[in-house]
């Protein structure tokens, strides 16, 4: 990852910043030849997301971005990003898009609440390490699935089990969960505690939320990666007619004079009215 750094800010000067920090999550390069001192190195979950090397054109969220490492990355690739964090922006994040001359967008409020003013619809979405740390998984996923355009995907990382309820090291889920949608919560000082499913439970949430999913990896122990694709909303049947009434034809366009058109219905004893609210003004 390169950037070029802020103008009048000096690399010992950048380096003297970044140092100031009191919490880093994620290792990386923030500017050329200034590293942050995270806790986690990002670089192997990367590689496994094999993200295309140009993303020019597109739009993507990360949702619970940690330091910016993956948004500023696919930034450098060419897409237009947004970002949504669990909470307040970090100060490492708001420091790193500073130094970068970023134009990631931070997005605030509350992961259930994103909506139109997240900038979507989305091409792409990342949900890395959230589902866990979150009281209601499946409420975030119905939410990103109203920010992904059909035929986007998503990609989520999350902590998932064995059978047996233990991290899964066997990187064939089949062998890893024996097929079974389980889910464990264990009480934590997060706010929203410790999620982690078997990798089939993964899948079965993820396609809940009206997703297709492409494919599922343990790619670390106790670490699961889903590809999942938007499938497109069905489109809305009209309800057949109630017994005794028959579609006969159509009504003054509601646009019109009238201002309350619709299908006619065929009454019995053959009189028509609009296929319209019952209750008259």
């Amino acid at each position: 990852m390169s950037a070029r750094i802020a103008t009048g800010v000096t690399v010992p000067e950048a380096a003297r910043l970044v140092a100031e920090v009191p919490r880093w999550r994620q290792s990386f390069e923030v500017v050329p030849g200034v590293h942050a001192p995270g806790e986690a190195d990002p670089l192997p979950l990367l590689r496994r997301l094999d993200l295309a090397p140009r993303m020019d054109g597109l739009r993507v969220l990360e949702a619970g971005c940690q330091d910016g490492f993956f948004a500023f990355e696919m930034e450098h690739r060419g897409a237009r990003v947004s970002a949504a964090h669990l909470g307040a922006p970090s100060d490492g994040f708001l420091l790193a898009r500073e130094l970068r001359h970023s134009r990631v967008a931070s997005v605030p409020g509350e992961i259930y609440d994103l909506g139109e003013e997240a900038g979507g619809p989305f091409d792409l979405v990342l949900c890395l390490g959230l589902l866990e740390d979150l009281r209601h998984p499946l409420l975030a996923l119905d939410t990103l699935a109203g920010l992904v355009r059909p035929g986007g995907m998503l990609l989520v990382e999350t902590a998932v089990i064995g059978h047996g309820l233990a991290e899964p090291a066997d990187r064939d889920r089949r062998a890893a969960d024996g097929g079974l949608p389980l889910m464990r919560f264990s009480p934590a000082p997060r706010p929203g505690g410790g999620w982690a499913p078997t990798v089939t439970c993964l899948e079965s949430m993820v396609a809940s939320a009206r997703f297709l999913v492409r494919g599922a990896t343990v790619w670390s122990p106790g670490r699961a990666l889903v590809r999942a694709v938007r499938m497109r909303d069905p489109v809305p049947v009209a309800a057949p007619a109630a017994p005794g009434l028959r579609l006969v034809g159509a009504g003054p366009d509601r646009a019109g004079a009238g201002g309350r058109g619709g299908d006619l219905l065929e009454m019995p004893g053959g009189a028509a009215r609009g296929g319209v609210d019952p209750l008259e003004d």
